[in-house]
């Protein structure tokens, strides 16, 4: 656990980067909170390696998200809205913004969203201050971590130009941000305008539209994954699939990779497929691997060929586990020397 000194060093750093003009009222705003018991969310899902740093963290969002809605206040009764940034881990949530970049309100889209808001009042804040302490509390919470470690950025904003300036600008900031956490975040990053397929696929699933945009751009560049299929998954798993299917679309920038440390690895998954099929890895003379969903669990898809048998199988990407197996004679045996790696 960091001491005060160091604590007061981070929060300075923070604030310098996303608030110079606010650093003495956030110094101001810790130094009245001192002696305070701070409530925080259980960590989720798994033991958070990054603990004691995610706890500093919560401290200075404390502080700061404290600071926001005292110093900055309503947004302006009537603003327009120039810009809508959403951020889809999951949780999945929208930054509303004004015409002078200032933030209007910010819109939890599921309950994990709520979580990460908190009492957070962000009305007539800045994108850095409101970027900077929401990864802030995804981390703190445990939905940010070297094991989930994908964002989608999708902005709605009629200028062309702005939108791509935005998406810049934020995917700067959340990989500054999740850096602190001491690993690397994948961020995904596109425009988009509302469509009513897009808002059709996002009322049907219950997700955001940003996301509903991202798995018809999926869908498209395979005709074998399907709405119903990636519709249940995170980011992370979307772009892990897509990545293992060498998927692209030019409208999706990526920085960084999708973490694949919560599964097995594709060597265990062809081992217990060769193991189930009774089949010794070196009479294997042609494999390949991807991701897929089944029912929104993960899982390997294993082909193989030995000799003239060509065998399917979908491995539990968690449990190593078979899920389902198809088995058929070729009739011809694959020509020796035409093995593939992944």
């Amino acid at each position: 656990m960091m001491d005060n000194e160091k604590l007061v060093a981070r929060i300075r750093r923070l604030a310098e980067h996303t608030a110079p003009e606010q650093l003495t009222g956030i110094l101001e705003a810790c130094e009245a909170r001192k002696g305070n018991v701070i409530t925080m969310n259980e960590v989720k899902k798994k033991k958070n390696r990054f603990l004691p740093l995610a706890v500093a963290a919560a401290i200075v969002l404390v502080c700061i998200g404290g600071y926001i809605g005292l110093n900055y206040g309503a947004a302006e009764p009537g603003a327009a809205i120039a810009s809508v940034i959403t951020l889809d881990v999951n949780p999945s949530l929208n930054i509303v913004m004004d015409t002078s970049d200032k933030v209007i309100e910010v819109q939890p889209l599921n309950e994990d969203a709520r979580t990460v808001i908190g009492d957070m009042d962000f009305a007539g804040a800045n994108l850095d201050v409101t970027v900077n302490a929401l990864i802030g509390s995804m981390l703190v919470n445990g939905y940010l971590d070297d094991i989930r470690n994908s964002i989608l950025v999708s902005v709605e904003n009629g200028d062309a130009a702005k939108a791509e300036s935005l998406q810049a600008q934020v995917s700067a900031l959340i990989s500054s941000a999740v850096g602190d956490g001491g690993f690397e975040a994948s961020v995904l990053t596109q425009t988009v305008s509302s469509t009513s397929e897009s808002a059709a696929l996002a009322e049907q699933y219950g997700i955001s539209e940003g996301k509903a945009e991202l798995i018809l751009k999926v869908c498209a560049a395979d005709a074998t994954l399907t709405a119903e299929s990636l519709a249940p998954l995170s980011v992370n798993d979307i772009s892990l699939i897509a990545s293992s299917r060498g998927l692209s679309d030019s409208t999706v920038n990526q920085t960084g990779t999708a973490s694949a440390k919560g599964y097995i690895g594709v060597d265990d998954a062809k081992t217990a497929a060769y193991a189930h099929a009774g089949v010794s890895a070196s009479d294997v003379l042609y494999v390949e691997t991807d991701f897929d969903s089944e029912h929104g669990v993960m899982v390997y898809e294993v082909e193989f060929y030995a000799g003239s048998v060509e065998y399917e199988y979908d491995i539990n990407a968690l449990t190593g586990e078979v899920v389902k197996y198809e088995q058929k004679n070729t009739g011809t045996s694959i020509p020796s020397g035409s093995v593939s790696g992944d």
